[in-house]
């Protein structure tokens, strides 16, 4: 009996379901790294609505999730970590978490803009990236307190309370960039010119 002659390629057998989605290697890490993102995300709101809101030290609080949306938008840079501090600062605000509405543009304009500077300025550093989240977190929390001042829901003497939750949390980034290091590291780095 003559071997049959194929005209194409047949699919191999024993091939799992991601293989016949078509998406490549390099895709389904990005796909992995986003999604651990998103879970660390997730989980640092829970912990700060469950239990950081509670505890005050002398007025203030640690804002953890501001400091993890900033610190991965000017890890990640300004493409890719701008659409995450937009995604996740709409998620923050409608969560109950967040200020009202402007916290979304507040939020993501602080990271984008703090990305940009960053990449344009600031070689690649912990060193670099903490001074330039540190900076978007600081103005982030005034901007929340001057709008909340200027609309009635906080008085303009609470201004330290707001200094102090900036503080706490940007003493908090150094606590939470090795998670994301180890997460941004996964599909390699990102060669920019």
């Amino acid at each position: 009996m003559a071997k049959r002659k194929y005209q194409f390629k047949p699919d191999r057998n024993g091939v799992n379901v991601l293989n016949k989605l078509y998406i490549p290697q390099s895709e389904r890490l990005q796909i992995l790294k986003w999604t651990l993102y998103s879970l660390l995300f997730l989980a640092l709101l829970v912990i700060q609505d469950s239990m950081l809101s509670r505890y005050r030290i002398f007025g203030g609080v640690i804002d953890l999730t501001p400091a993890f949306v900033i610190l991965v938008a000017v890890f990640e840079g300004s493409n890719s970590g701008s659409v995450f501090a937009l995604v996740t600062s709409m998620i923050y605000v409608f969560a109950g978490t967040g200020p009202s509405n402007y916290g979304i543009l507040l939020l993501t304009v602080c990271a984008c803009v703090a990305a940009v500077f960053r990449e344009e300025f600031l070689r690649r550093s912990f060193d670099s990236l903490w001074m330039c989240s540190a900076a978007a977190l600081l103005l982030y929390e005034m901007g929340v307190f001057v709008v909340g001042a200027a609309l009635g829901v906080t008085h303009w003497e609470r201004v330290l309370v707001f200094l102090l939750t900036s503080v706490y949390s940007i003493l908090m980034m150094p606590v939470l960039y090795p998670l994301i290091r180890c997460i941004g590291k996964i599909g390699g780095e990102t060669w920019k010119e």
